[in-house]
């Protein structure tokens, strides 16, 4: 409503002398639904000056907000003040803020892409200009791609009660499921310790057929005991024309993307393309043109893909970092040389080893290492907005 509402209040300005200044989320920052909104005002007005802040403002809600001032007073174009609560706007001085100019980059290869459905000019890089510079330079350098110039993202499937249609690879023997039943899925990113899924953290989708006969007596209780739940009856399964028949996502991909993270991006390996996941985790499916899917996984661990996700994504007041399919299509990932897929595969299972070890920092060292990234510059420009991202806190009284 509130993308509406700024558009809709433009409407009682004069064209050349009207000022309009809001609090607004900052998804006018970094959503893809306010794209328009931002193309808009930098064509109706030729100032613009957003007010971020690196700590929530508004006690008991977890809204990250932040001002919008706009006007024709000058041709400054956009400019970006970050202040660390409310309470600094008493020493904020205008004339000052930097005017960001990296958008002409953005726009300019919006023009250029092959799939302009994968391009946005986001302002939320320009939280930094220093940062943000290291990010433009990134993407013009022709070092990176977008992962959706090279994959396609989809989600993961939704059973509407995942207590009851994921079971354990215990719990389906406790049953006595038949294998015929059962697809091997992947519930949750905490599941997942590395870049690769392993056996042991896979699980078991129940997936009967339409019409279970009488003779399948494990299976027929099983489902009793769903009745007896109350499945049928909640919203997604009572959708269905067979209740008990989870839809599979139509794209089972080579790795999965985790919806949320912590601190940055991981695609993790799905062997043999026979795992699906639980909407908690995209589907990434590589193309036939795409270097290997593990060369691929590994070279996401990559500062540069971390840098990118944090630009490119959204967070919310509980600092999380979040994908959705199309942002996790723009995600910036390293372009391969032959040769590098070879590095890349050789070292996959240490790779692995090195994250399932909490040691992802080395992981990242050693492939910017291998593809002749700049790992300091760009750690440095990640961790700027990573925390801003992770440090904002309930505002103190």
């Amino acid at each position: 409503s509130w993308a509406s509402f700024v558009v809709h209040a433009t409407a009682f300005l004069r064209p050349n002398d009207g000022r309009l200044a809001l609090v607004l989320p900052a998804e006018l920052l970094h959503t893809d639904y306010a794209e328009p909104v931002r193309r808009y005002l930098r064509e109706r007005f030729s100032s613009l000056v957003i007010v971020a802040f690196d700590r929530l403002v508004f006690e008991g809600a977890q809204v990250d907000a932040v001002l919008l001032l706009a006007s024709n007073d000058d041709s400054r174009g956009l400019r970006v003040i970050r202040l660390l609560d409310e309470r600094s706007l008493d020493s904020v001085d205008l004339e000052v803020a930097p005017t960001y100019q990296a958008l002409e980059h953005w726009e300019e290869e919006a023009r250029v892409a092959k799939s302009r459905t994968i391009q946005s000019a986001r302002w939320s890089s320009s939280l930094d200009v220093e940062a943000s510079a290291v990010y433009d330079a990134l993407l013009v350098s022709g070092r990176v791609v977008r992962l959706g110039e090279l994959a396609e993202v989809d989600i993961g499937l939704v059973s509407g009660a995942n207590s009851y249609f994921i079971l354990s690879r215990e719990s389906a023997r406790a049953h006595d499921l038949p294998k015929r039943v059962l697809r091997a899925v992947v519930e949750r990113p905490s599941d997942l310790a590395g870049i690769r899924v392993r056996r042991s953290e896979e699980k078991s989708l129940f997936l009967p057929p339409e019409s279970v006969g009488a003779h399948d007596r494990a299976t027929h209780e099983y489902l009793t005991i769903g009745v007896g739940l109350g499945v049928p009856q909640r919203y997604k399964p009572r959708t269905r024309r067979f209740w008990h028949r989870v839809p599979l996502p139509h794209l089972i991909g080579d790795a999965f993307l985790p919806y949320m993270a912590h601190r940055a991006p991981r695609l993790i390996l799905n062997p043999g393309r026979r795992i699906v996941s639980t909407n908690l985790l995209h589907s990434v499916a590589f193309r036939e043109e795409a270097p290997d899917a593990r060369a691929m996984v590994a070279a996401a661990l990559s500062s540069a893909t971390a840098l990118s996700g944090e630009i490119e994504g959204r967070s919310y007041g509980g600092g999380v970092l979040k994908l959705e399919t199309k942002e996790a299509e723009r995600l910036a990932v390293p372009a391969l040389t032959g040769e590098q897929v070879d590095q890349l595969v050789a070292m996959f299972d240490r790779l692995d080893q090195f994250v399932r070890r909490g040691r992802t920092l080395e992981a990242s060292a050693l492939v910017d290492e291998t593809l002749g990234f700049d790992h300091g510059r760009l750690v440095a420009a990640t961790e700027v907005f990573r925390q801003r991202r992770l440090g904002r806190k309930s505002p103190s009284r």
